[in-house]
């Protein structure tokens, strides 16, 4: 999935095997809050983080499944926040800034 317009983007994205791949590089400021939830029981997340706006991410994979990884990118862009949370069970999330 690559976009530019949040309204593109689901609220949910689950596979049960496979990749997930969310290209967001050329997104624009929101005007308003996002949340998008990926899942993945077996397979890989692939996250291509946008330059201008703020994001703040969960990241849970078989690695990291105990306790997540968070992070906010882009806190001084302008724009509302995208709020993605990325869980998967066997296999890695791997994020491009």
């Amino acid at each position: 999935m690559s976009t530019s317009d949040a309204n593109a983007l689901d609220e949910n994205y689950a596979v049960s095997n496979g990749q997930v791949t969310l290209n967001l590089q050329d997104l624009k400021p929101l005007d308003k809050d996002k949340t998008v939830n990926v899942y993945v029981d077996v397979g890989t997340v692939s996250v291509t983080l946008p330059d201008d706006v703020p994001v703040e991410m969960t990241a849970k994979d078989s690695v990291t499944l105990t306790t997540p990884s968070h992070k906010t990118y882009n806190e001084s862009a302008s724009g509302k926040k995208l709020t993605l949370n990325v869980q998967v069970n066997s296999g890695p999330v791997t994020i491009a800034e």
